[in-house]
């Protein structure tokens, strides 16, 4: 496997920081922040509208938690990090007879190496327009790592509707990739040294990775980070 892992944005503050003190020394323990990030829709490489993502960010780092605690909603901040996946129980409570259930999933977020304010005080409308105009660097991630499994093509897709272009191909091309993590995480288990994105290409990019890529193959991803959200339909237990 190879070793690129570097994640860029710009991004809006969508609610104040999660802060979380430690109550033996009274320093920072943990802090978790959303961001609302930008994207500028491209058509023959020509700019035509925007969409957002709603990156996770969190840190288990005094200095960066420090930093974050200062945020406030609508700050406008800037993030450079890597993009970590952890496997994760996720809960859900039944909205009739109340009963807690989980089951095994993973979950993808953003650790911060560096974090900024660069705009405080700020209304919605205001920081907005900022982020805007901002949007061509507001959503920067570049990835090298070992594909897992052979490229995944769906002609169709309403879970990615919203950044499948407006091209005549109306598909995607679906994978996931090895990267080697280069440091350690104190809440993950000491033996992972691997992070697993997943990517989603459209239009030709799409064609062009079912064609060529396979796996194993060495990938570079010059892309940005999509969020989405979707219900997902559980049984009571």
């Amino acid at each position: 496997m190879a070793r690129l892992n570097n994640v860029s944005l710009f991004g809006i503050v969508a609610e104040d920081p999660i802060i979380i003190m430690d109550d033996a020394t009274g320093g920072y323990r943990k802090g978790q922040a959303f961001l609302v990030v930008a994207s500028a829709n491209r058509e023959n490489g020509i700019s035509t509208n925007v969409f957002y993502s709603k990156p996770f960010l969190y840190s288990e780092d005094p200095d960066i938690v420090a930093e974050m605690s200062k945020w406030k909603k609508n700050d406008l901040v800037a993030v450079k990090g890597v993009i970590t996946t952890l496997n994760a129980n996720k809960g859900t409570i039944c909205a009739h007879c109340h009963e807690k259930s989980s089951r095994p999933g993973e979950v993808s977020l953003i650790t911060p190496i560096y974090v900024e304010a660069r705009y405080t005080g700020l209304e919605e409308k205001e920081a907005t327009r900022i982020l805007n105009e901002k949007r061509e660097i507001s959503n920067q991630v570049y990835l090298l790592g070992s594909l897992c499994d052979d490229v995944n093509g769906r002609k169709e897709s309403t879970i990615y509707k919203d950044i499948i272009s407006q091209s005549s191909y109306k598909g995607i091309a679906a994978y996931q990739i090895a990267v080697d993590r280069k440091y350690y995480l104190k809440q993950d288990v000491p033996t992972n040294r691997t992070d697993y994105p997943h990517i989603i290409s459209v239009g030709a990019k799409a064609e062009q990775d079912l064609k060529c890529i396979h796996k194993g193959s060495m990938v570079l991803v010059d892309g940005m980070v999509v969020t989405r959200e979707f219900r997902r339909t559980v049984t009571c237990p």
